[in-house]
């Protein structure tokens, strides 16, 4: 039998999360390259940041909110991220999700391509991703009190689940 394969758009309306970022929230336009402190303690209002391109964080950060990102998403080096509404994910990214040493992550988060987590990291929520998955070097995964909404602006809504992936 053929494998399986992910539907490529996932479950999460990034399209909503936008929308809530020009709103009260952060939007970034193109690729970024963040360093310490980058929003340190001052949240978005809603407690969304939307990268439309690749998003880089390096140095040591905290964040209040959800990340999201048209593009990759990589975090270097003592990195904090708390939730301000714990329904909502950690990070999104609509490309590749890279995580290295000794961060803490509150919420699930997920990449539609791949997902590298290494050295000292903590999850607290959930890992999910439509490629592949690399954890090496003690990295923690907690399990979340539930699942992130798919869509905050039509929260009552959740996908359609089909076997080995889901449908819009």
């Amino acid at each position: 039998a053929p494998p399986i394969i992910l539907p490529p758009e996932g479950p999460f309306n990034f399209e909503s999360y936008r929308q809530l970022a020009l709103t009260n929230g952060i939007y970034l336009e193109g690729n970024q390259v963040l360093s310490a402190p980058i929003i340190n303690p001052i949240a978005p209002l809603n407690g969304i940041m939307y990268v439309n391109g690749d998003l880089t964080i390096s140095g040591n950060n905290t964040f209040y909110g959800t990340i999201v990102a048209n593009g990759d998403i990589t975090i270097n080096n003592h990195f904090t991220q708390y939730l301000v509404n714990t329904n909502l994910p950690s990070l999104l990214s609509t490309g590749s999700i890279e995580l290295n040493n000794h961060e803490e992550f509150n919420g699930v988060m997920y990449a539609r391509v791949n997902i590298e987590i290494a050295n000292n990291i903590t999850v607290n929520g959930g890992v999910i991703s439509g490629g592949e998955t690399t954890i090496q070097n003690s990295v923690t995964i907690n399990p979340g009190p539930g699942y992130p909404v798919w869509d905050p602006l039509n929260p009552e809504v959740p996908p359609e689940v089909i076997v080995g992936g889901w449908l819009k």
